[in-house]
């Protein structure tokens, strides 16, 4: 376990008072897009989205009726959410190339990305494990399929008169050692392969 290494804002974190969300109809005239939002970070920022009366709000997530109920759930408190669920898994990349197909189907221009999706394999040792792709899978998951959804949904971010895209993170990438880049970088060597190296995997530091 590397507890003790932790960094210390984490820990500060857990006592941190955080500023009150905005209030008011901010979203007013946005369309809305957050991955991973029927859980954890993901389930509290969609409820905060959704009081901020977005023109359209759309849950990404794989699990396609846990989303539908928590859109029916938003709606009885928002009566005028307009939401749409769509299928999203990021260990695979077919299915984001299908997501953005259908994305396009909803509307022709996207205002707010949030790409809040991820998974964390813990810390203690672990199997190393790869997507269909052929990724290893945090790797795929938390990074490239976040940069893939966003380079294929720029054309509709493009259409919006003032674009952002979010990404949720976390304090843990302090412990995470910079070597593995270093060493690709010094030795003309592709990150990616590097990290899809299954004799240097490691899975407490994958996170």
């Amino acid at each position: 376990m590397l507890h003790e290494t932790y960094p210390w804002s984490m820990y500060r974190g857990l006592w941190s008072k955080l500023p009150p969300a905005p209030k008011g109809d901010y979203l007013k005239v946005k369309i809305v897009v957050i991955t991973g939002a029927n859980s954890g970070v993901g389930l509290e920022a969609t409820k905060q989205l959704a009081n901020a009366s977005p023109e359209q709000l759309i849950l990404a997530i794989r699990k396609i009726e846990q989303g539908e109920k928590f859109l029916k759930d938003l709606q009885k408190i928002y009566p005028n959410l307009k939401g749409k669920v769509i299928s999203l898994d990021l260990s695979d990349i077919e299915n984001i190339k299908k997501f953005v197909l259908n994305i396009k189907k909803e509307s022709n221009r996207i205002d707010l990305l949030i790409n809040n999706a991820g998974i964390n394999p813990n810390f203690e040792d672990g199997p190393y494990i790869t997507t269909k792709d052929g990724y290893e899978r945090t790797f795929q998951v938390n990074v490239l399929s976040p940069f893939l959804t966003t380079i294929l949904l720029l054309p509709l971010l493009k259409n919006s008169n003032d674009p952002k895209v979010l990404y949720s993170g976390s304090d843990t990438h302090n412990i995470a050692p910079s070597n593995r880049i270093q060493n690709a970088i010094e030795n003309d060597k592709s990150i990616i392969k590097s990290y899809n190296d299954e004799k240097t995997y490691y899975n407490p530091t994958r996170y």
